[in-house]
Order: structure tokens, then C-alpha cells, then sequence
């Protein structure tokens, strides 16, 4: 299938995501009071066939709680989708990932995970804020988020929902990546994602356009660190056209601006990192997490703290 093919079918799957995030979560639009022992807080987000609450439990701990509603339970790749993202969960324990705490396959309450809430921001939050951030707090974050992600490749998970709302940064800028929701399992190819189920257009990878999730490796995760570091120091995304058609095409085929021109402050050998991992063929960029984590501990190194 040619890219230009797969680009539109990508375009129809996004949009159609979009429509399926306004189904009425638990029968009814009132906010509900409690799921299983967690008192509701808040709601957070609806995703394509999950809402995302923060909530408590009967001791007063936070959790992140994503129940699957009532209207998603007859749709087996949902549910498929919701195992797969526990079973992501479970596999890993790093202290830069969230961990779960707590889960229900359904019965007297619906599915839900319950996963620790820390203190802190999205970097979204945080982005929105301030627009670009200095490269040594940028450096900072992205380190242990590629550790993170080290260890997800290592245990044959592969993320491919790397976004700005995914990682959570502490008041202590502790940082943390959460929600497996896109997350394919190498280790149980009988959940394998379902088409339906992409990441946000900015974020991915040309080869995910060009040869579709299922064939992608760890380095797509690796761009989508790059698109990142790109957003953090250069205040917005390499590519980010309103109309998602154009979006598409020019992740696959258009030149992007270099980061030393978006913003000429940021040291050079750090835009050299960026633009190794937005090298749109794969082998051309780091071959693992830990060989990107160590590229940036050494840029690290030659970064004052006041650096841009």
C-alpha cells in the first residue's frame, strides 16, 4: 500500500477516534460517585473506549482510575486493548513509570485500572505555560524518560503514545511516563493493537504512516522522543499544520525547520541529538534508548544550568 493510501485511511481511523470519544461514559453524563472502592474526584479525559478519573481510595490515596464504560464492554478490541494495557503494567517496574495499583476485569464494577497519581504537572501543563523550556531542563526531563523507555523496549513493549500529557514532572522534577493505552506487546502477539488505535499525527513516525503500526520497532519511540525535545526547546512541534491531510504528508515527505534555526540559542551539540532521532529512516538514528540516554548525559555535561 502507498504512503499517500495509508495516509488517508490513517486521516479516516484518527478522525473516527475522535467520534468515539463522545460516547455518554456509565450510562449517564452525571459524574459518578464512586467505581468499585474509589471515590471520583474529577474526570480527567475520555480516550477512544476508556474515561480517565482521578480519584481516591477508601484511605484517601489518589489514583489515576481509567474504567472502561458500560458502552465499550460488547466490543472485544476494547476490551482486548484494556488487557493489553494491564498486562503492560505489570510486566514493567521502573521508577520513572507509573505504577498500577490496583485492577478490576469487570463483574460488579466495570474494568478499570487504578494507577499512582504523583504530585506534579503534564508537561503539557507545563508547556502551555512557558512555551519552550531551557535546554538543561529539557535534557533533565528527556533522560529519565528515556530510561523509562529503555526499559519498556528491553521487556519487549513498545510505547508509540509518546506525548506531552503522558509525562508527568514532580514539584521536585522527579519525572514520570504513564498510560500504556497504544502500547504493543511483543511478548503476546494475540494482543497485538488494533489499526484503530493511533497516536496522536504529531508524534509519529513516518515509518508508522508508511508501513502502519504493526511493523514499526523501539526507534519509532526513539523520533517520537525527538519530536519531544524539538517541542520542549523549540516552542512548538517539527510539523503541526491544522489540517491533519497536510500534517501527514509532511512528516512522510517535507522538509522540517532545523532546531538551530527555530531557535539559535540552543547548543549545538544538543540539536545534533534532535536531529539524529528525526532522521526519518530508522537505522539512522540511535539504535537503542540507552545509546540515547548516554548521547545526552554527555551533552548534559557541557550544559550550564542557565543554558537556553
Amino acid at each position: 500500500m502507498g504512503a499517500a493510501l495509508i495516509a488517508i485511511v490513517v486521516i479516516v481511523l484518527w478522525m473516527r477516534r475522535r467520534r468515539n470519544a463522545d460516547f455518554i461514559p456509565l450510562g449517564g453524563g452525571a459524574l459518578p460517585a464512586k467505581i468499585g472502592p474509589y471515590r471520583i474526584d474529577e474526570r480527567l479525559r475520555e480516550e477512544s473506549a476508556a474515561i480517565v478519573y482521578r480519584a481516591r481510595n477508601d484511605e484517601g490515596q489518589p489514583v489515576i482510575l481509567k474504567v472502561l464504560p458500560e458502552d465499550a464492554l460488547d466490543d472485544a478490541n476494547n476490551r482486548r486493548r484494556f488487557e493489553r494495557e494491564l498486562r503492560a503494567y505489570v510486566k514493567v517496574h521502573h521508577p520513572n513509570i507509573c505504577g498500577i495499583l490496583d485492577f478490576s476485569m469487570g463483574g460488579e464494577t466495570p474494568p478499570y485500572l487504578a494507577v499512582e497519581s504523583p504530585q506534579g504537572e503534564t508537561l503539557d501543563q507545563i508547556l502551555e505555560r512557558e512555551g519552550r523550556l531551557a535546554a538543561a531542563r529539557a535534557v533533565a526531563i528527556t533522560i529519565p524518560l528515556v530510561q523509562a523507555l529503555g526499559c519498556l523496549h528491553e521487556n519487549g513493549i513498545i510505547y508509540r503514545n509518546l506525548h506531552p500529557r503522558n509525562v508527568l514532572v514532580q514539584p521536585d522534577g522527579f519525572v514520570k511516563l504513564t498510560d500504556f493505552a497504544l502500547a504493543r506487546l511483543d511478548f503476546m502477539p494475540s494482543l497485538a493493537a488494533t489499526t484503530t488505535a493511533i497516536a496522536e499525527p504529531q508524534m509519529m513516525s513516518p515509518e508508522q504512516l508508511t508501513r502502519g503500526q504493526e511493523s514499526t520497532d523501539h526507534r519509532s519511540d526513539l523520533y517520537s522522543v525527538g519530536v519531544l525535545m524539538y517541542r520542549m526547546l523549540g516552542g512548538r512541534y517539527p510539523f503541526d499544520n491544522a489540517n491533519v491531510a497536510v500534517l501527514l504528508k509532511e512528516i512522510c515527505e517535507s522538509r522540517r525547520s532545523p532546531l538551530e534555526e527555530v531557535n539559535p540559542a540552543v547548543p549545538r551539540a544538543l540539536c545534533v541529538v534532535v536531529n539524529k532521532l528525526l532522521e526519518r529512516t530508522p537505522d539512522a538514528r540511535y539504535e537503542t534508548a540507552n545509546g540515547l540516554a548516554e548521547a545526552l548525559k554527555e551533552v548534559e555535561t557541557r550544559l550550564p544550568a542557565s543554558a537556553p
